[in-house]
């Protein structure tokens, strides 16, 4: 279920505060999303959060890491009354996914009140349309580059409007498309 309130921003201009909140697998991009993060400009920071599936691809991903923790932090798993309280604490979801059917950390993320960047291989397309995110080609470094370089430009006013969007895509998707006691079943187990 969406918040009630959005948490306002506390983006500075110069710094960007990412999250990474999934499995830790090949199809879940997070060694693309370090490599293209480590050409970004400076103030950019990723916290990772999720269980490794697949440890020779986190043994990949745990190198960068590891040689960039001024950039990149593993923070370990996240118990799931925790999720959206996790997502607010940061300026975005960032998650290059090579494809989701539908993407609960995506919902969870918005219903935050938090904006997300993620391929175009998801549920939740026209983000930038709606003022609620990104989708960005997972062929085209540059374009992501130059979004990240604007983003941390960006300050909290800007992001407030983006934490206001992204509530209202995940209240719109709630309303229109969600049996809510089916859902309130799901998640509170």
């Amino acid at each position: 279920r969406p918040v009630f309130q959005v948490q306002a921003s506390t983006k500075q201009s110069g710094r960007l505060n990412l999250i990474y909140l999934s499995l830790i697998t090949a199809k879940k991009n997070l060694l693309l999303l370090l490599e293209w993060l480590l050409l970004a400009p400076a103030g950019v920071h990723l916290d990772i959060y999720g269980p490794v599936k697949d440890v020779a691809y986190w043994n990949a991903c745990e190198a960068i890491i590891r040689k960039h923790p001024d950039r990149f932090q593993y923070k370990g798993d996240v118990i799931p009354d925790q999720v959206q309280h996790t997502f607010q604490q940061y300026d975005a979801f960032a998650f290059l996914t090579q494809g989701e059917n539908f993407g609960h950390a995506l919902y969870e993320c918005l219903s935050a009140g938090r904006p997300i960047l993620t391929s175009r291989f998801t549920p939740w397309n026209d983000l930038e349309k709606a003022g609620a995110g990104w989708n960005v080609d997972l062929n085209d470094r540059t374009i992501f580059l130059d979004l990240i370089t604007q983003l941390i430009a960006e300050d909290a006013v800007a992001f407030n409007r983006y934490n206001q969007a992204a509530l209202e895509r995940a209240n719109l998707y709630y309303r229109n498309e969600v049996d809510a006691p089916a859902y309130e079943r799901l998640f509170a187990s």
